[in-house]
């Protein structure tokens, strides 16, 4: 006779529901800890225990994991939010109840947004957002958005370069990430040239976001590119619409070590130098009607020449600046 039910009458409904929904949840929990138990294990010939210095350093970063089972998606990192309750860094992982599916795409989607979890900690521009109401600098839109397409680089080269190494163990990791930005096939082809690792991963960050965004339709111009170009955009015009307007708000640019910083987390930078000078240098590639929003943007703003604003690392100095994480050794 059950403690919970002494007559030993059927369970509520209710007592059903919460019980399943408690399964549910032990289930996911025991899914996230497999996945770091494959992460931790995992060793490269070049790199060595890349997979234990990933979740030492995601430990350190104090990034937040946590379980929605309204959540729709798989996983997301979240710094800031556009939520006008959420205030400060927020520096979590959501994880929805389709991350219980296949241990395989949970596991690339924990290095993918462990790897932004990390960008936050040795980038500190990332953190001089719209979305960060303590802080009265903000990176110009164009800068912005080319931080974050960077981010996207990074985080799609290192989630290929743990896939390709989980593939050595598990052949079906190269069918479940034929549709990726940068499959296991494609990562395993251009590693297969002989050039050492830190060299690979720079030349799979360039291509990162080339392929077609449409997984049935290759030949598609839309690219994961100019998807994330779209969405950056538009959240960043939501994030500057909720700021206060009697708040003074100083929009800054970002130089050389700005976007270099987003590369340098784990293992090899995914980014030379020369790739980085060239995105400085160079104004967006951006569609039309993108550079037609950016730049209606930029006059809502006041923005005229972003040449003319301060550099973020010299507004850094200045009053009320960004409120950054303490940034850990690397591992």
């Amino acid at each position: 006779m059950s403690a919970s039910n002494p007559q030993g009458q059927p369970p509520s409904l209710k007592d059903e529901w919460l019980k399943h929904k408690a399964d549910r949840l032990d289930f996911l929990k025991q899914s996230i800890d497999t996945v770091d138990r494959w992460i931790g294990a995992i060793q490269d010939p070049e790199l060595g225990t890349i997979g234990a210095d990933l979740i030492t350093a995601f430990k350190a970063s104090h990034c937040r994991e946590t379980i929605d089972v309204r959540y729709i998606g798989l996983a997301h990192y979240t710094s800031y939010s556009l939520n006008e309750n959420s205030g400060g860094f927020i520096n979590e992982i959501i994880y929805g109840p389709s991350a219980q599916e296949d241990l395989v795409r949970l596991y690339s989607a924990k290095v993918h947004e462990a790897t932004h979890a990390l960008q936050k900690v040795y980038c500190p521009a990332l953190h001089a957002t719209p979305f960060n109401r303590s802080s009265n600098i903000i990176i110009c839109p164009e800068d912005w958005v080319k931080l974050q397409i960077l981010c996207e680089r990074d985080a799609y080269t290192k989630q290929a370069l743990f896939n390709s190494l989980l593939a050595r163990d598990l052949e079906e990791v190269a069918d479940l990430t034929k549709n990726d930005p940068v499959s296991v096939e494609t990562f395993n082809l251009m590693r297969a040239n002989g050039a050492p690792l830190a060299d690979i991963l720079t030349q799979v960050a360039e291509v990162a976001l080339e392929k077609s965004f449409y997984w049935d339709d290759a030949a598609s111009v839309y690219q994961f590119k100019d998807h994330y170009q779209d969405f950056i955009l538009e959240n960043y015009d939501a994030g500057i619409s909720l700021r206060d307007v009697n708040a003074p708000i100083e929009f800054v640019r970002v130089d050389v070590s700005d976007l270099a910083a987003v590369g340098i987390n784990i293992g090899p930078s995914s980014f030379t130098p020369a790739y980085v000078q060239a995105l400085f240098d160079n104004a967006l590639d951006l569609k039309p009607e993108v550079q037609d929003s950016l730049n209606a943007l930029n006059s809502r703003l006041g923005i005229t020449d972003k040449r003319q604003l301060r550099s973020f690392q010299d507004a850094k100095s200045s009053p009320n600046p960004p409120a950054i994480q303490n940034t850990p050794s690397l591992p």
